[in-house]
């Protein structure tokens, strides 16, 4: 019976986070500390990173 209590609650708070996911972006990336260590993880990724440093350093001219 446990397992189903921790289920549900479980389900509950993810729609509730999924409804309010950009609020709950936006205050995670308020505290530095997150957001520096969000940033660091992202960047772990190769997909993530090379689309962001061809974001940044694009060789076209404008």
């Amino acid at each position: 019976m446990r397992r189903v209590y921790l289920f549900f609650a479980i389900l509950i708070l993810s729609v509730f986070v999924y409804r309010k996911r950009y609020r709950v972006i936006n205050f995670l990336l308020a505290v530095s500390v997150i957001r520096k260590l969000m940033i660091s993880l992202a960047m772990r990724v190769p997909f993530f990173k090379s689309n962001v440093f061809r974001f940044l350093f694009n060789e076209e001219k404008v």
